[in-house]
């Protein structure tokens, strides 16, 4: 599957979202959820849940109004979302959450170091 490197999609309302599963409401954001495919090849992505997955994955970013950014991952097609290894992100300016979710997937997409 070929990566994309900008951003699929912004999510409306869809009930497998994180932020859905999490029991936040919509209104809580300032921006769309946005979520973008890659591979995930070479290190990989670290999770809180499962260590470090690779493969075909999925990202799910939101921020709510006051800058706390919220990140989740999967296998592209898997129901399960995993949480980002750390915790407390928060932008110091809300409108910098596409930026911030392009530059986690131009990161995560990388090709093997040799």
């Amino acid at each position: 599957m070929p990566s994309t490197l900008g951003i699929d999609r912004a999510v409306a309302d869809i009930p497998s979202a994180p932020s859905s599963a999490l029991g936040l409401s919509r209104r809580e954001f300032a921006v769309p959820d946005l979520v973008s495919t890659f591979s995930a090849v070479s290190d990989g992505v670290m999770t809180n849940e499962v260590g470090v997955i690779t493969g075909d994955l999925e990202l799910h970013t939101s921020c709510a109004e006051d800058g706390t950014l919220n990140l989740a991952i999967r296998y592209v097609g898997a129901n399960e979302w995993y949480t980002l290894k750390g915790a407390d992100y928060r932008l110091h300016d809300p409108r910098d959450h596409e930026v911030v979710h392009r530059l986690l997937v131009t990161l995560f997409d990388r090709p093997r170091a040799r």
